[in-house]
């Protein structure tokens, strides 16, 4: 059975919850499915299917790199703290500049 037969309930419940920037290749007896989910519920779901494919998780023949989504770009969040040295910064490392 080739891996894409195999793992079609899989690529096709991800096409049909709407997962984005969805790519699926077989390369080296490995079979790749990458995207964007549009919930955590969505990549459960998923996780819940490959799950009855392959119980076990012993075939290694899949790998599934699913994000889901966040937050959309421009989106306003608060953050409350316990503590008042958390500093959240616009970017990974302390040469950011702070949020305010």
């Amino acid at each position: 059975m080739a891996l894409q037969d195999k793992y079609k309930e899989l690529t096709d419940a991800a096409s049909a919850a709407g997962v984005t920037n969805l790519q699926v290749r077989e390369q080296d007896n490995v079979f790749y499915i990458d995207g964007e989910a549009p919930s955590g519920q969505v990549k459960d779901n998923l996780w819940s299917i490959y799950n009855k494919i392959d119980p076990d998780y012993r075939a290694g023949d899949l790998i599934m790199n699913i994000n889901v989504s966040s937050m959309a770009a421009g989106a306003k969040a608060t953050v409350t703290t316990d503590s008042s040295n958390l500093n959240i910064r616009k970017g990974p490392g302390t040469d950011q500049p702070i949020v305010r």
